[in-house]
């Protein structure tokens, strides 16, 4: 897990759609995975050994590292090594395979996330960048991005009869791939969102369970996502236009000088 101190950026009322240039998609090159014993928790394609994913890897891909020992020793070209390159690949470490951040407090608290950099996790079924179960959250200027799970690949929330997981989401960025969702809400979720960013989502907010759950958004920056939002979740003065994230390819997320985020957010309370 990478989770490293940013700020991140307030949004907007009504802007004309805009169409994704290839230039501003977050979708990133192929992501390859390694992990010891190719654990990878479906991630896929996985791979056991660096050397393994680098060979298969096309010039531009990126293969991500689990932390864990590497000894496997490769003969390349006279030589001994761990890996042995000679494409244009980008070898990336922090890869985590076990989700980035779990709030699971059984109630009683109200735990806070804020000002976080929340990277290239894995959640397998569900929460690649935050999972909250069955306690009450605060997420608070979080940048969220590159996750991946089944469901919820920025943040999944889920509680239990009697016991509703009330969440606020404010001043978040989210990025992701159109291969999964950005923000999930299972069952007895109580989901309140204001001035957010959710881009490059198949789906970018959700509500799986709408007798169950509620999930109340306002002021989300939609961009790219093949659908903003589910039935079952309440969007208000909703922005669509592009983030200009500076370098998102390299971690960069706060917005640039002409994103449609600026100016463009409601008065949610104090964050």
């Amino acid at each position: 897990m990478t989770i490293r101190g940013q700020v991140a950026q307030c949004q907007s009322p009504s802007h004309a759609a805009l169409p994704l240039p290839p230039s501003a998609s977050p979708v990133g090159p192929t992501a390859r995975y390694v992990a010891p014993g190719a654990a990878c928790q479906g991630s896929t394609p996985y791979y056991a050994t660096v050397q393994a994913a680098v060979d298969a890897a096309a010039d531009g891909d990126v293969v991500k590292i689990a932390a864990g020992t590497y000894s496997d020793v490769h003969q390349r070209q006279g030589s001994s090594q761990v890996v042995h390159i000679i494409k244009g690949v980008t070898l990336r470490g922090g890869y985590s395979v076990a989700g980035g951040v779990d709030l699971d407090c059984c109630g009683g608290s109200t735990p806070v996330v804020g000002r976080n950099l929340i990277v290239d996790n894995r959640g397998g079924a569900w929460g690649g960048g935050v999972t909250v179960n069955g306690t009450n959250a605060r997420l608070v200027n979080n940048i969220i991005a590159r996750n991946e799970a089944t469901k919820g690949a920025g943040i999944w929330m889920d509680g239990a009869s009697g016991y509703p997981t009330g969440v606020t989401m404010t001043h978040n960025t989210l990025v992701g791939t159109p291969a999964a969702d950005g923000i999930c809400a299972d069952d007895q979720v109580i989901a309140t969102l204001a001035n957010d960013i959710v881009a490059g989502f198949t789906v970018g907010i959700s509500n799986t369970s709408p007798s169950g759950s509620t999930a109340t958004a306002q002021a989300t920056l939609f961009y790219g996502d093949s659908i903003d939002h589910s039935g079952g979740v309440s969007s208000t003065a909703e922005v669509w236009g592009n983030p200009t994230l500076l370098v998102p390819g390299a971690g960069h997320y706060h917005v640039g000088p002409s994103s449609a985020a600026i100016n463009r957010g409601q008065d949610s309370g104090p964050a």
